[in-house]
C-alpha cells in the first residue's frame, strides 16, 4: 500500500493560518477553540469492531466495486449491500453511495431527516463531511435527508420523503448512517475509499472519547420552529448558532427542512479539518 505521511511542518503552518483566519469548513469559529492538534490515532481493529455496511443506492457499478475493492485491500471489514438490503439492524454503521441527487463536481452529504433518531448518525455525518472535504471533495453544507417527493398512482405529490436508507432503517434502531451523493463527473474511487477510512477513524475516535455524550449535533428545522427555540434546545445563544453556521439567521430566514449545526460541534476535534488522522494497520502506520 502507498504510504502518504503528511509533513508536520507544513501541517503546523497550515494550522497557524487557520487560527489567523478563524475559519473552519465554511463556519466561523473562535480561534481559541483550536488548542489541541494531537493526531487522531485509531487502531484498525477498533474500526473493524463496527458493523460496517457499504450500501449501493443508484451508484455506478464500477465506482461501487472499485471503492469496495480498495477498502477490502486496506483491511476494512464491511458488508457490501445494494438498495439498503439488510440495513435494518441495531448497531450498524452505514455509508450509502449514491449518484442521483447532485450533478457535476458536487458531493452532497445527507444526514438523517428525523431529529430524534437513536444512534450517532449526526456524528457520522460530521466526520464524513470533514473527511471528504479534507480530501478535496466539494461537499458544501450538510443537508438533512429529504431529497425527493412521493407521488400517488395518479401523480399527486403527497409529501417530501427521506433517503432510501432512512426509510429502510427503523427510527428505534441505533444504526448510524450517512448518504454520500456524488455528481456525474468521474470520481476517483481510491480517493472515495480513503475518505471513508478517514471518516471511520474520526467516528471511532469520537464514540470512544469522553466527548461522546452529545448526539444532537444536526437539527432539521420543523414547521413553527423559531431560532430561539433551537438555541434553547442546544442550550446556547443565537449568536453562537450564527457563528457556527457562518450565517446571520433570524426567524424570518429559518425555513422548514433547513439544517442547523449545534455550536457544540466546534469543540469536537474529530469534526475539525487540518488535524492528522492515523489508522494503525497491522505493523504499518497509515497516515492521511
Amino acid at each position: 500500500m502507498k504510504v502518504d505521511v503528511k509533513n508536520s511542518k507544513l501541517l503546523n503552518n497550515n494550522f497557524k493560518l487557520l487560527r489567523k483566519n478563524k475559519t473552519w469548513f465554511a463556519r466561523t469559529v473562535e480561534a481559541d477553540n483550536f488548542v489541541d492538534i494531537k493526531p487522531i490515532s485509531v487502531a484498525l481493529d477498533d474500526v473493524n469492531q463496527l458493523k460496517i455496511f457499504i450500501n449501493d443506492s443508484d451508484c455506478s457499478n464500477r465506482l461501487f466495486q472499485d471503492v469496495c475493492e480498495k477498502l477490502n485491500s486496506d483491511g476494512i471489514l464491511f458488508t457490501p449491500t445494494k438498495k439498503c438490503t439488510g440495513l435494518n439492524i441495531d448497531g450498524g454503521v452505514v455509508f450509502t453511495l449514491d449518484q442521483q441527487y447532485v450533478s457535476g463536481p458536487n458531493t452532497l452529504i445527507l444526514a438523517p431527516r428525523e431529529n430524534n433518531r437513536l444512534g450517532n448518525s449526526d456524528a457520522l455525518a460530521l466526520a464524513t463531511s470533514t473527511a471528504f472535504n479534507e480530501k478535496g471533495f466539494f461537499t458544501g453544507e450538510i443537508s438533512c435527508g429529504i431529497v425527493g417527493y412521493r407521488e400517488t398512482n395518479d401523480g399527486e405529490i403527497l409529501e417530501r420523503i427521506p433517503t432510501e436508507t432512512e426509510e429502510m432503517i427503523d427510527s428505534d434502531n441505533d444504526t448510524s448512517f450517512v448518504t454520500i451523493s456524488f455528481g456525474t463527473q468521474n470520481i476517483d474511487a481510491e480517493l472515495v475509499a480513503a475518505s471513508i477510512e478517514d471518516a471511520l477513524a474520526r467516528y471511532v475516535s469520537y464514540i470512544n472519547s469522553d466527548n461522546n455524550n452529545q448526539q444532537d449535533f444536526i437539527y432539521r428545522v420543523e414547521p413553527g420552529n423559531t431560532l430561539d427555540m433551537i438555541a434553547r434546545r442546544y442550550d446556547t445563544t443565537i449568536d453562537k448558532i450564527n457563528s457556527t453556521n457562518n450565517r446571520r439567521y433570524d426567524d424570518v430566514q429559518i425555513l422548514t427542512d433547513q439544517t442547523i449545526i449545534n455550536p457544540k460541534a466546534d469543540s469536537i476535534k474529530e469534526f475539525r479539518p487540518h488535524i492528522p488522522v492515523n489508522l494503525c494497520m497491522k505493523k504499518n502506520l497509515w497516515s492521511k
